[in-house]
Order: C-alpha cells, then structure tokens, then sequence
C-alpha cells in the first residue's frame, strides 16, 4: 500500500477562531526540521492553551456571562472527539509512537503531552474514507489503472476502524465519523483508492463501485467523554479497557469518575440491558473467559459483590476457570461473605463435577498465595474450601455430568476432609449420579482399593458401599438392545445405562471381598426378577456372559464362593433364556399326513390330487375342474391337509390348494436352529460348572424343551 499525502484544503471560516482550527494551526507549525528549543517550547505552551480552553468549555460549556445566543453557538462547538489525519499511512502492525515518521512522531509527542496534561485521551487509529458512486465500466480505459474511475458520487462515510492506544495495543474498531469531527478536511480526489468494491451495472446508474481510501490518525478525546467514545465502537477490547481503567485507578484510587466509568462498563458487558443494544459485542454469549476474567478483576477492585452475580446469571454456559484466579486473589482482604452467593452461582454454571472441583481448586490456590500461610488465613480457607466444594455436587435447575475422571476428584476430596465431608457431601453426590455407569462403577473401584489404605476406614467403606447399591440395585438397567422396551419412561427422563457383565461381576467381587451378603442377594435378586422380562440380546450380552464368571473367585482363598444366590441366578437365567429364545417347538398340525385314494375309480381329477400330496417339493396346486366332477373333489379335499379355493369359472371351477403343514416346516427348522445356538451359548457357560453348581442331571430339570435329545453323552451337549 503505497504512503501518501492527501491534499489539504482550509477550512471555511464561518465563525470565529474555535478549538479545531486553533488545534490545526497549532498542528500545522509542528515540524521536525524547525524544532528548535525555543519553537518547540512556543508550539507546547501553544497546545496548552488550547487543551486548557477545550477542558474548560467540556467541563462548563455554557458561561452565565454570555447571551443566550451565544450560548447556544459557543455549547455547539465542544467536541467529544477530534480526528487529526497524519501525513504518512501506516499499516496496522506499526500504528503506534515508535513506529512514526518524524514529523508525524513529533507532532504525536507534542499531542501526547497536551492531552496527558489537560486530561484528555490521545489515540491513534486506521481512518478510512469510503465513497459509492459511478464508475467507468473499462478499469484500464483513460489512465490504465487497476481500479475504475469515478465520476459521479452518490454518498460517501467516515469511520476510524481500528483504534489504538499510544503503546500499539489495539482498544477498539468501527467508530463512524462526521465531517465536523476532522480537524481538517481531507480531499482524495484524484488519488488512487486503497480498496475497490466493484458493484458492476446496476441499470439506470450504470456501473457503480465503492473506493475506500485509507490514512492513520490521531484521535483526540476528552477523558470525561471516552466512555461515550467507545460506547458508538462496534467492538471494544473488555481486557485492554479493563486494564488501562485500572492503571489509572491506581494512580488516582479516590478517583470517584474512574471508578464509574469502570462500574458502567462492567454493567454493559454483563447486563441484561446490553442485549438489547445494537452493538452485539457486548452481548455475554459473545463475551470470552478472557473477558469475564478481567470483568472479575474489575468487579474484586470496585468491591461490587451484585455484579458478579449479574454476571454469572447473564452467562450462557460456564462462567470459565480465568475467573477463579481473580476471584482467589481478590477476596483477601474483603468480606467473603457478601461474595459467597456469587461465588456459589459461578460455581454452579460448571457442568462437569471435575471442572468445579477445578475451579475451587483454582480459587483457593490463589487465595493462599494471595493471603499467605499465616493461621488465620489458612483457618478461613479451609472453611471456604470446605463450604464451596460442597456446591460440586449442586444442580439448580439442570443435572451436571460426570465421567469417570470425577470418580477420583471425589476420592481426593474425601482424602482431604475426611469421612464426615464424605458423607455430608461426596455420597449425595455420587448417589445423585447413580444411573451414570462408567462414573459409579469408577468410584466404587476406587473406593474399594482404599481399604487398608490411610483414605478411609473399612467400616466407612463398606458403609458407603451399601449406601450406594441401594440406590443402584433398584433403578439397575439390563435392558441391552438396539429398541429397548422404554415405553413407560417419560420422555424428560433419562434412560439409566445399561451396566455391562463385566461391572457386574465386579460388583459381585467386591461384594464378597467385603462381606456385603444382603448386598449380593438384593443384586442377585434383581437379575432374576429382571430375567422373565427382557429381551434375548440380554441374554446374549450380558447375563450368558455374567454365568460364566459367576461365583466370583476370591482372592484371599483362590477359590469360587459357595453362596445360594449365585445358583438361584443360573437356576433362573438359563431357563429364562431358553423360553425366550428358543422357546417351545412349534405345535404339529393334525391330519398332515397324505391321506389314500378313496377314490374306486380312479378319476384324473384324483390321481392328480394325491400326487401333489405324496409329492414333497410342491406347495401349491392349481386344477381346472368341470361342475359336475366339483362335489366329488371336494369331498376328497376335506379328509387332507390342504386349504382350497375354489373359483367359478365360464366353463367350470379352477381348484386352488395349498399344503397348510408348510408353515411347519418351516417352524420347526428355525427352531432347531435356535436350538443349536442356544445349547452352544451354555456349552460355552461350562458343561462341568454347571453340573457341580445344579447337580447330576441339572439338563433335564433346566432344559425341558430338549427332552427328547441326547444330552447324556460325554463330549458336550451339541454332539447329537
């Protein structure tokens, strides 16, 4: 992009000398090749005096000395703003003091040390110029340019689209300009735009074109007035705004107006009125963490308790963990009290049990290292600590979710504050999320692999064990299918997932290991009152494969326990199975048989009826008959097997007959097949198990529909 310098035009000189045209003169005699001691100490005093009498119309702009007209005129002439066009154009990665020109960095200085001693904000910016109009349809034709000539002019606007702070770092973008808000008129006729928006034709203007001419300024703006400067911004910086309000705060902490602007823009980011205004970017869905980290660090230094309460209400979603850090660091040395229901709600905006418990974590860590290790701060700590882990486990007005990383969270919390924190608060926690099988089966693991360890006592263990399967035995899911039968859950209910084999024989061990026995007899009570009801795929996926791991081997003694409750469940399940998928063979029908011919005679008719009959391979039959021979069939027909539809026809009857034993057939193949399948499904349970667990002729008591088979032989029960 090339550097250059727009053509300058003076003002029209209306009124009286004003704030911008002694500004622009004051501007004008800046130059770096006359900067003299001596100028350049006329040019400031220069500047001062100008600053001095715009900060004295901002803050009293009508004077009770001056007529009414006056008045009126002289009020119309405070800026809030003024826009200083520089001579160089300066790419967005160097608009900043140490990057400009000579002249330009001199003239920035000079202004810089006005405003910083007159009370005014001094910034630099991106200035563009855009200008709609008619255009030439050739971009080559004339002057053999790369863009189209313009010579009709329909509209055009001004617009700082970046904004700058002295140092370089970006505050703002997209504030729309007014002519009256230059300093002086910048003219761009003649010279090559920046950009070129090409419309094409638009019928009766032509082809028209948008040219975007684009120049770095200084903008200057009354300190009092900057709040009202960045409100008309499309996006503001919240970080860079939040800091630089507090560097000032710091310099001035009795600053009443400071404190103001930073409690309004605090307000505007995170309340509700802001979602109503046209300038989305205050909208808080739109706001980041790094947002609502520096809004929180505004909120501790304004000590304004309400706000983050409103902030935390206006959040879409997690409030974030950056907020934390500030929060930690910040409530030393305030009342922790008038803070602790927004503390709790922010907390509470979490989802996840693990990204709460980080959260705490985070806020305590830098409240410690905030407040140091003395006595008393760790006392207030552990007692904040303890109250707000307990908001972990809340969930007002949506369920959070767990996963099995959780699990060792709540392990760690009990490690740290000991089995009455256990059970005021991480049991209503994991009984809350009871139905979530890989985080229960998790911390039922982890707690079982703490007995004998420092973390809790074995007693507590196995209390908390029962308190659980309590609230898991009876809401247990065993209904494994891809249409599970969840006809009678209400569709805001959530469909508890289905616990595995493999859990449950983990529960089993861990039962056993801990001598939980009403525990196992309630589990194994369950399975069985679940068998009758579900569908074959539970058979398939998880009872067939819990048998085969039942009893539980225990470790102490390296053998299989003896306990009733695990054969009252083989006792049950295998016959469930089998009446549910293999289920009794299908009922033979009567009279299948082909019957004799009965007929002396031996008529075509006849002959042809029972060789269908005797005739395997064919299911129906199709026989055109005359009226006089149809009673005579029909007779015969009635003594076999055959269903028949007899139609009329012009020259007689067409005799339809179908084989009704087909259906049979056909039954009784697939259930011989399932036969199969089922007696390899508890071959593979174990032949010998089962019969040490049932006893010597376990097959004939538990598998009745095999009957007739061969099940004696001693290679299995598939052989025959």
């Amino acid at each position: 992009m090339s550097i250059r310098t727009a053509k300058r035009r003076k003002l029209t000189k209306t009124d009286p000398p004003d704030i911008k045209e002694d500004l622009c003169n004051c501007l004008r005699s800046i130059d770096s090749d006359k900067a003299t001691a001596s100028v350049l100490d006329d040019q400031k005093q220069n500047l001062d005096k100008v600053f001095a009498r715009w900060s004295k119309q901002d803050q009293d702009p009508i004077s009770d000395t001056h007529t009414e007209s006056w008045s009126k005129s002289h009020s119309a002439r405070v800026y809030g703003k003024l826009v200083y066009v520089l001579e160089h154009e300066y790419p967005e990665a160097n608009i900043g003091l140490e990057h400009f020109r000579a002249k330009d960095q001199l003239q920035a200085r000079e202004l810089l040390e006005a405003c910083q001693g007159h009370g005014f904000c001094l910034y630099f910016a991106q200035f563009g110029s855009s200008v709609y109009g008619e255009v030439e349809d050739d971009p080559t034709s004339g002057n053999g340019a790369d863009y189209h000539e313009m010579f009709h002019e329909f509209k055009s606007s001004l617009k700082l689209w970046t904004i700058f702070q002295h140092g370089g770092k970006q505050l703002a973008e997209s504030i729309d300009l007014e002519r009256d808000d230059l300093i002086e008129n910048v003219d761009f006729d003649g010279l090559e735009p920046d950009e070129e928006e090409f419309d094409g034709s638009s019928g009766y203007d032509g082809y028209t074109a948008t040219h975007l001419y684009l120049r770095t300024c200084a903008v200057i703006v009354p300190r009092a007035r900057r709040y009202d400067f960045l409100l008309h911004a499309g996006t503001v910086n919240v970080p860079e705004y939040v800091e630089l309000l507090l560097r000032e705060l710091e310099d001035d902490p009795s600053s009443v107006a400071l404190q103001d602007e930073l409690k309004r823009f605090c307000a505007l980011v995170i309340g509700p009125s802001s979602r109503h205004t046209r300038r989305n970017v205050y909208k808080v869905g739109l706001v980041t963490d790094k947002d609502r980290e520096s809004i929180g660090k505004a909120i501790l230094r304004l000590d304004c308790p309400d706000l983050l309460e409103n902030l935390v209400r206006g959040t879409q979603g997690p409030v974030g963990l950056a907020l934390f850090k500030e929060l930690g660091r910040g409530l030393v040395e305030r009342d922790t009290s008038l803070w602790h229901y927004g503390i709790d709600l922010a907390i509470r905006s979490i989802r996840t049990v693990s990204e709460r418990l980080k959260a705490v974590d985070l806020l305590m860590s830098n409240y410690r290292e905030a407040g140091g290790n003395d006595a008393a701060t760790m006392q207030r700590l552990q007692k904040f600590e303890r109250d707000w882990a307990i908001n972990v486990g809340e969930t007002p007005g949506k369920r959070s979710s767990v996963s099995p990383a959780n699990a060792q969270a709540l392990m760690q919390l009990s490690e740290k504050y000991g089995e009455d924190f256990t059970f005021e608060v991480v049991l209503p926690i994991v009984k809350k999320h009871h139905s979530d099988v890989g985080f229960i089966m998790a911390y039922l693991t982890m707690l079982f692999q703490a007995v004998g360890t420092d973390t809790l006592r074995t007693e507590v263990v196995e209390k908390l064990f029962k308190d659980i399967l309590a609230h898991i035995i009876p809401d247990l899911n065993l209904h494994c299918s891809t249409s599970p039968d969840f006809d009678l859950w209400d569709p805001g209910d959530e469909i508890p997932e289905v616990m595995s084999a493999e859990n449950l024989t983990v529960v089993f061990f861990q039962c056993e290991q801990l001598g939980l026995a009403h525990e196992i007899d309630q589990l194994a009570n369950k399975i069985i009152s679940e068998a009758s009801s579900v569908r074959t795929a539970t058979f398939e996926r998880i009872l067939l494969p819990l048998l085969k791991q039942l009893p539980p081997v225990v470790k102490q003694n390296c053998h299989h326990v003896d306990n009733p409750s695990y054969v009252r469940i083989l006792r049950t399940v295998i016959p469930s199975y089998i009446n549910t998928y293999v289920q009794s063979p299908p009922q033979k029908p009567t009279g299948f048989e082909p019957q004799s011919c009965d007929c002396t005679l031996h008529c075509e008719d006849c002959v042809g009826h029972d060789a269908f009959l005797q005739n395997p391979d064919k299911v129906t039959y199709f026989h055109n008959i005359s009226a006089n021979r149809s009673d005579h069939l029909v007779e015969r027909i009635k003594e076999s097997t055959c269903g028949t539809e007899i139609t009329k026809q012009d020259d007689g009857y067409k005799l339809k007959m179908t084989k009704r034993g087909l259906a049979w057939e056909i039954a009784m193949r697939a259930w011989n097949q399932r036969c199969g399948f089922a007696l390899e499904k508890i071959e593979e349970i174990g032949v010998e198990r089962l019969t040490s667990l049932l006893g010597k002729g376990w097959e004939v008591d538990y598998l009745p529909v095999f009957a007739d088979l061969d099940l004696s032989n001693d290679h299995g029960l598939l052989d025959e």
